[in-house]
């Protein structure tokens, strides 16, 4: 995995050499729980992108791509997820970082 993170960065240096940053690019996203211990994220917005390239960091381990990612987390707790986004055409590379809580199954008060 971490072979493939290292490509991802190198390619997104690549491509993004000299060229002026997009004013829309930024990497915000927001996270919905969905189910016990699963999140799906999704990008806040991506305005001006030609050729958008989206890594997940899901803070415990494993990791994503696409636009929108879902996840199943091991355990409840608090963890820090990281979108990474690129595109080659528009210069954009940004990364922004966010802590959540995953909620796990409900216990009963009986």
């Amino acid at each position: 995995m971490n072979r493939l993170i290292m490509l991802l960065a190198c390619w997104l240096a690549f491509f993004t050499m000299g060229q002026a940053q997009n004013p829309g690019c930024n990497a915000l996203f927001q996270g919905t729980q969905i189910a016990n211990n699963q999140m799906t994220f999704q990008p806040v917005s991506n305005s001006g992108l030609i050729n958008p390239v989206w890594f997940w960091d899901f803070g415990d381990g494993n990791t994503g791509f696409g636009a929108t990612a879902t996840h199943t987390y091991a355990q409840p707790g608090g963890y820090v997820v990281c979108l990474t986004l690129g595109d080659s055409l528009s210069g954009c590379v940004a990364t922004s970082c966010d802590s959540i809580w995953v909620q796990g199954t409900p216990t009963s008060s009986c």
